[in-house]
């Protein structure tokens, strides 16, 4: 993870995903809290990104482990700031209590891979006070705050980024209580671009007929 967050780079995705952009500026213009990932460089970035229109990517080749680092971002989102035990002790979950908007666009996001990885993670917080109801209380709690998106094409993926202001207005949660978080944003690109190339080439193949019917 390290290796891949040293990779991190800045720049402007408006010509990519035009009012997509737009409604995650809109989400993200009053929120002030900072957002815990549980990944010390990535907070650093997202500390230093002042700008409501600022996107950090995250890049690498194949199996390198970019959702991994997702599912690690999106526990430490949605899971509670602190717990309160039975006996009224509270403990830090090193969490953000706020909601995870996820656009999996790559179509590998698997709740119960994260709902595990949430589990081994309170665990390991609440160390010997652990007990099962308590865990799946936390875990559920979290959970409530995933909000998962499918979009199967980059129309879909725009238009869903243009309707989430809209979406959380009327899920009944502040704008400032959520972060946007895509996987497999480049998923459509070879198929968009064959798309294009295939209209391209016939309409080049079909303007000399066309022309010659308008000699007759």
């Amino acid at each position: 993870i390290e290796r891949l967050l040293s990779q991190i780079k800045r720049e402007s995705g408006n010509d990519l995903l035009a009012t997509g952009v737009s409604a995650i500026s809109d989400l993200a213009l009053t929120r002030s809290v900072p957002v815990k990932t549980g990944i010390v460089l990535l907070n650093e970035a997202l500390s230093e990104a002042n700008d409501a229109t600022s996107i950090i990517e995250l890049l690498g080749t194949p199996a390198s482990g970019k959702t991994q680092a997702l599912y690690q971002i999106c526990i430490h989102v949605s899971l509670a700031q602190t717990a309160t035990l039975q006996d009224g002790q509270r403990v830090d979950l090193g969490g953000s209590g706020l909601h995870a908007l996820f656009i999996d666009v790559d179509g590998k996001f698997d709740v119960h891979i994260l709902a595990q990885y949430m589990r081994a993670l309170v665990k390991d917080k609440l160390g010997d006070q652990t007990d099962k109801e308590t865990v799946d209380g936390i875990v559920n709690a979290a959970l409530s705050r995933m909000h998962v998106f499918a979009p199967d094409s980059t129309q879909s993926l725009i238009a869903t980024l243009s309707m989430l202001p809209k979406y959380v207005a009327d899920s009944g949660f502040n704008k400032s209580q959520c972060v946007v978080l895509i996987d497999g944003l480049g998923t459509h690109f070879w198929y968009d671009r064959r798309a294009a190339n295939f209209v391209t080439m016939k309409s080049r193949r079909a303007t000399p007929a066309f022309r010659l019917q308008q000699l007759f």
